[in-house]
């Protein structure tokens, strides 16, 4: 009888040693979060802040000047469509920027959609502000600040997404009445196009932002190491919250369900019993129901394959896009080099052409260029070898798509085939040195190749100008590249 005695006294020192070594594990691995994070952190929120601000007031002034030109010319077509579209108390596009500008509410009462990086970047700070006595007193304001700044940012991003939707219905309210007396009109298609864009500019403005960075990965791998935060993440994460209540979107009415019928969708039950009212000669209106579907969701599937980013049939473009226009200046930059040896003669040595370029995309078909070349000396032949510079060169050129992976590619280069000790020491293209920087104005094919990571490359060009030098160089030129 003894021993029992002492069972709770070990219970309560057992708690208590793994309580102490629960909390050693917080304070150590609080203590490792580096100073820098929190500003880094906050330096993203601001730049995707930034650029969905931006983007909707851009979009949003092009949109209503288009549309005051869509009503001065309604006005005179058909006044009453005018005012359907424009009458007092209408929401235009003009009248939503300036109530954003303004700061009014423009999201009251919506809710954004669920994305579970911001759930978790949520969710981290919420458990570190619980842990400020554990935390490195440096580290309590930057955390204040950031969780002030993902707060903010919730909100811009409600604004967007009800301005997104907005922009959708008023499109198809604009269309749909101007198409009668306007017919297809110039504003209406920029109208179209400017909606597809700035709902694709967003969607890659998210993917960038959602995209996790290393220093957020290293502190991802610090919460993890402490028990309490699993615990804390489990329970307090947006998603088990929104799953958990009885008052969001997806939650059943009974039982763990989910309740889609909040969302908006007709349950089958209910679309078999309409059916049935409306065609009672049918005799088994489930089974032609099923059938259908089923029929149905091939193409379904194959349009959902072609267009994975597309929420509906709504958002399904009627013109062909151009995939860069939502793309960000970075986005578009594609960076190469290539190599080009040139041919010994009496004047000139061998020579290696080793060029760094900068391509910027203009749409998935073109794109256009410059580059610069330092040109590595090689010797007089293969038993006289011997490496010095020998100059530089100047590129700009043009990639066109021809079919499949071939391009046509043209450009204009100047090259100076001289040493020097100095930037300084060159002479500019417009003096009277001109004739020291030789001309070279190419075409040709490139033929373009996955290589691994990077996308290869493989040009012969054509010199128009080869034969008008002094001394003549070859007039037939092959490079071998890569781009990153």
């Amino acid at each position: 009888m003894s021993l029992f005695r002492f069972v709770p006294f070990l219970l309560l020192i057992f708690t208590s040693q793994t309580s102490e070594a629960q909390t050693d594990s917080v304070f150590q691995n609080l203590q490792q979060f580096p100073e820098k994070y929190f500003p880094k952190l906050d330096t993203k929120i601001d730049k995707y802040s930034n650029r969905i601000t931006g983007k909707t007031e851009k979009t949003l002034t092009k949109l209503g000047r288009w549309e005051n030109k869509i009503k001065s010319l309604l006005q005179k077509a058909n006044p009453e469509a005018a005012t359907r579209l424009f009458g007092e108390g209408k929401m235009t596009f003009t009248s939503l920027l300036k109530k954003l500008k303004e700061g009014q509410e423009v999201a009251d009462g919506y809710r954004s959609q669920y994305n579970e990086y911001r759930d978790k970047l949520n969710t981290n700070l919420r458990y570190i502000e619980t842990q400020k006595k554990e935390l490195n007193a440096k580290l309590i304001q930057p955390v204040k600040t950031t969780s002030k700044k993902l707060n903010e940012l919730e909100d811009e991003i409600k604004n967007t997404e009800v301005i997104e939707q907005f922009i959708k219905q008023r499109k198809k309210q604009l269309i749909d009445e101007s198409l009668k007396y306007l017919g297809k009109n110039k504003y209406l298609t920029k109208i179209n196009k400017e909606a597809y864009y700035y709902t694709e500019t967003l969607r890659n403005y998210k993917e960038i932002f959602s995209d996790p960075v290393k220093f957020e990965n290293l502190l991802a791998g610090l919460l993890k190491k402490i028990p309490s935060f699993n615990d804390f993440f489990n329970n307090n994460n947006g998603l088990s919250t929104l799953l958990q209540s009885g008052t969001g979107p997806l939650a059943a009415s009974s039982g763990n369900a989910t309740n889609y019928s909040a969302l908006g969708y007709q349950s089958n039950a209910s679309i078999v019993q309409n059916l049935q009212q409306r065609n009672l000669s049918a005799p088994n209106i489930q089974q032609l129901t099923q059938t259908n579907a089923n029929a149905l969701n091939s193409p379904l599937q194959e349009l959902k394959n072609r267009f994975p980013n597309l929420n509906s049939t709504e958002d399904m473009p009627d013109f062909k896009p151009n995939e860069m226009k939502s793309k960000t200046f970075k986005q578009r930059l594609e960076p190469g080099a290539n190599l080009q040896f040139g041919k010994a003669t009496n004047f000139l040595p061998g020579t290696a052409d080793i060029a760094l370029q900068m391509a910027y995309n203009l749409n998935s078909k073109s794109s256009v260029g410059l580059g610069t070349v330092y040109k590595l000396g090689l010797g007089s032949s293969i038993n006289n070898i011997k490496l010095s510079f020998a100059g530089i060169g100047l590129r700009s050129f043009l990639d066109w798509k021809l079919k499949g992976n071939f391009f046509a590619n043209g450009g204009f280069e100047y090259n100076y085939n001289t040493t020097f000790k100095s930037i300084r020491d060159l002479p500019s293209i417009n003096s009277s040195a001109i004739s020291l920087w030789k001309p070279a104005a190419l075409l040709g094919i490139n033929k373009k190749y996955n290589a691994g990571k990077m996308k290869g490359n493989m040009m012969v060009l054509y010199d128009f100008l080869a034969k008008q030098k002094l001394p003549q160089t070859q007039s037939i030129v092959f490079r071998i590249g890569y781009n990153f």
